[in-house]
């Protein structure tokens, strides 16, 4: 369920990056994460910068589903539609093809609440859904990226296991996602020309989802780690930047 939020510059909000970009194809809002008894317990806002957002979109929807906003005049002019043998992932498929076509945008303001229950398709059809994201990547990679994607080919297999199954990883598996990341990383920086900031950030990302898929992982937790190393001063900032959302969202209001 999706709870609109009262507000008299929300409209305003929403439609300026519009009027001013015009290659601006899709946008996305801010959001609260609410429980079964209206209560806040969690504030996201997607990164701002293009190339931030660029980069979380490979991996994952950048924006909760009811927030999107796009021109449907792109949506004719390409034939985007959403594919049936993708549910229950569709919406991010459909999200991840929009994406080349346009460039996308972030409001940095909460400007909806989201309710999180038991009869969530993220909930009901968990394993489906991770399935189904871990082929979207797939496909993501291979189409910004083929031919990286081609010569690490073992690697993108190994990585999105990391990424999204439950399974018992292995070191392999966690050296197969660093390479492949660092490759995507040197990738992405040289094509968006990133500075020293910029590509500092990006890996910073990029060890977000490597600490995830290592959490996961119900076994060689020890190997798994000292495969990671080269990220390793990333993944302890992440830990303390994790530390810190919970702490912020413990007191959202």
């Amino acid at each position: 369920m999706v709870m609109i939020i009262p507000s008299q510059t929300a409209s305003k909000n929403k439609l300026t990056p519009f009027n001013l970009k015009q290659k601006l194809f899709w946008l996305a809002l801010g959001y609260y994460t609410i429980d079964k008894n209206d209560k806040r317990y969690k504030l996201t806002i997607e990164a701002g910068e293009a190339w931030e957002v660029y980069w979380i979109n490979l991996f994952r929807p950048v924006l909760m589903h009811p927030s999107a906003m796009f021109r449907t005049s792109l949506i004719t002019e390409h034939g985007l539609r959403y594919k049936d043998d993708m549910f229950p992932a569709e919406d991010f498929d459909m999200w991840s093809r929009m994406a080349a076509y346009g460039e996308i945008h972030v409001i940095q303001e909460p400007l909806i609440e989201y309710r999180l229950h038991d009869n969530n398709i993220s909930a009901t059809k968990f394993e489906a859904q991770m399935a189904k994201t871990a082929e979207i990547v797939k496909n993501n990679i291979r189409r910004e990226f083929p031919d990286l994607a081609k010569h690490y080919a073992r690697d993108l297999l190994g990585t999105m296991n990391v990424l999204f199954t439950h399974n018992y990883l292995t070191a392999k598996d966690f050296d197969s996602a660093t390479r492949l990341f660092n490759a995507l990383l040197d990738s992405v920086t040289k094509t968006k020309k990133l500075n020293a900031k910029s590509q500092q950030q990006l890996k910073q990302l990029a060890a977000r989802w490597l600490l995830k898929g290592w959490l996961r992982s119900k076994k060689q937790k020890l190997a798994g780690a000292l495969k990671l190393r080269s990220f390793s001063q990333p993944i302890v900032n992440e830990v303390f930047k994790i530390i810190k959302r919970r702490m912020k969202n413990a007191h959202v209001e």
